[in-house]
């Protein structure tokens, strides 16, 4: 009877070290993307169309802002895209302090670059584009020689379509708290050619690119609960804010 037993308590051994192997590569590969992208608490705020802010009624120009990109630049990890960055940018700008100003937010949450080349850039001229968009590429896997395709075609496009442009990189992954190791350290490594590419078409297109990546990393890091969202993936309100101020202090030098 023992010697029947035998050859099976190995095959019990391996079974169970499968099934703890494939538990682990659930919870650390596969259920932070799907809590990020379709179980999350922070849901993409509605998006309104075009906001006003039109104080000064014997103005007749008007300063025109779009925004265009995915999660990030929707706001996602807030709920109202006047929690965004792009909307905050607008606020705490002393140059519009006393200027008539719209918003509009096209972004998408969970698109890639291709799509926002497709679907967002359906809009007349304006004075400001922000960008903000990548993160969806890497989770996807985009090819970097395509990411670099879907970058020029989108600069070139926006030349047409605003006076000025301003390009976030893309952020961080290491920092999200939901994203466990090695995951984080895999995102974030990938993000090195990608966001090489961002940097070098911006130039080259006369843009003025944001490093969120390496400027809110210590912050974030720092302290998550307060600004990350309560997915702890996307940015909260406070977690925008730290981009609005790398902004603007790029924008100074």
């Amino acid at each position: 009877m023992i010697h029947l037993l035998k050859p099976k308590f190995p095959q019990i051994i391996l079974k169970s070290s499968l099934a703890i192997t494939l538990l682990y590569i659930l919870a650390i590969f596969i259920w932070p993307m799907f809590w990020a992208n379709y179980y999350s608490p922070t849901f993409p705020p509605r998006n309104p169309g075009v906001i006003y802010n039109t104080p000064y009624t014997n103005q007749k120009s008007i300063f025109r802002a779009v925004v265009i990109g995915d999660s990030t630049a929707l706001g996602q990890g807030t709920n109202s895209v006047e929690k965004s960055f792009g909307y905050q940018y607008l606020l705490t700008n002393p140059d519009l302090k006393y200027q008539n100003w719209s918003f509009e937010n096209r972004a998408i949450s969970g698109v890639k670059i291709s799509e926002v080349i497709k679907h967002q850039l359906d809009f007349e001229p304006v004075d400001l584009v922000m960008v903000s968009i990548g993160a969806n590429d890497i989770t996807g896997n985009t090819k970097p020689s395509e990411f670099q395709t879907s970058v020029e075609t989108l600069a070139n496009q926006l030349h047409n379509k605003a006076k000025q442009v301003i390009w976030l990189n893309i952020p961080d992954f290491v920092t999200s708290p939901i994203l466990l190791p090695p995951l984080n350290y895999i995102l974030s490594q990938r993000e090195h050619a990608l966001n090489d590419i961002i940097k070098n078409i911006s130039i080259q297109s006369g843009y003025q690119i944001i490093d969120v990546y390496n400027g809110a990393r210590e912050p974030f890091a720092r302290d998550s609960k307060r600004y990350f969202g309560v997915d702890s993936y996307h940015p909260s309100e406070a977690g925008y804010a730290v981009w609005v101020k790398l902004i603007e202090k790029t924008i100074k030098k």
